[in-house]
């Protein structure tokens, strides 16, 4: 077992809060005029291939920070 996956139950997120999450994003970079891409292709192939095992701890840290980064923005937009 990879010792930083860490698995996570059926019920800790659905759809719509994924899609609500995503959808938070696309606003905030629209609104900053900062430009995005979307791509459902690029989409469907992270979703089939799993690269998880393929990627640096750094990497998940990176990625913990640009979320945290968006959650402030978006509260920050709705306050």
């Amino acid at each position: 077992m990879n010792p930083y996956q860490k698995s996570y139950g059926e019920d800790d997120y659905t759809a719509s809060d994924l899609t609500h999450y995503a959808e938070s994003i696309i606003e905030a970079a629209n609104a900053a005029q900062k430009p995005i891409t979307q791509s459902p292709e690029k989409v469907k192939h992270m979703i089939s291939h799993d690269i998880r095992h393929m990627l640096p701890p750094q990497i998940y840290e990176l990625i913990g920070l640009v979320a945290a980064a968006v959650e402030t923005a978006v509260e920050e937009s709705e306050a």
